[in-house]
């Protein structure tokens, strides 16, 4: 079947790793396909319109963004110029909407310093996968900005209380970010991601 791609208009935000203004520009584009078949049908037109330029939550990069339970959530991310909110340069807190406007810190960063204990909660980290299933929400490695990657795996059915899936047993997979993680047939998928040296076999 041949497709045709419509002209749309496309903000670049400053600043953005080119990686993610091309994975922005690749979802804008594939949203605007359309089927040779009904070129004669009109091109639905869409228009972003703010919610709120003054969310609670601080300024953030590489965090993750799931809808479950018909809420809105962001969780972790990094800020390296925001010692209050980020004092290890990633954090683990979870905000959840079910508006976009109205916003509730359901997790508050506890990534504070070094003594953190990884047994007891996630690391901050950025770049992770974030997927739901099997009705719960799922952190899949990610990058911690500690000198290392994560490869550990956690849930939560109301992202308060994490469960450690994968504690005390390795995942056949090296630690990574920015891995593509999605699911189909019943399964977790991740594919590709960014690397340690160390690990660059994996």
């Amino acid at each position: 079947m041949t497709h045709k791609i419509s002209g749309v208009p496309i903000a670049i935000i400053g600043g953005l790793p080119m990686r993610w203004v091309l994975t922005c520009l690749l979802v804008t584009l594939l949203g605007s396909l359309d089927s040779a078949t009904s070129a004669a049908e009109p091109v639905p037109t869409y228009r972003w319109e703010p919610v709120t330029l003054k969310a609670p939550f601080a300024a953030r990069d590489g965090a993750g963004a799931l809808v479950y339970k018909k809420r809105m959530w962001l969780l972790g991310g990094w800020n390296p110029g925001d010692k209050v909110h980020f004092p290890l340069i990633c954090n683990n807190e979870v905000w959840s909407s079910q508006d976009g406007l109205d916003w509730k810190l359901d997790k508050p960063n506890t990534f504070l310093d070094r003594k953190f204990d990884t047994s007891s909660d996630w690391e901050g980290r950025h770049t992770a996968g974030y997927v739901v299933f099997r009705d719960k929400m799922w952190i899949i490695g990610g990058d911690v900005n500690q000198s290392h990657y994560q490869h550990d795996v956690w849930n939560s059915t109301d992202g308060r209380n994490w469960v450690h899936v994968n504690k005390g047993r390795d995942v056949p997979w090296g630690p990574r970010a920015l891995h593509y993680t999605f699911v189909l047939n019943g399964k977790i998928w991740i594919l590709g991601g960014q690397t340690m040296p160390a690990f660059s076999k994996t």
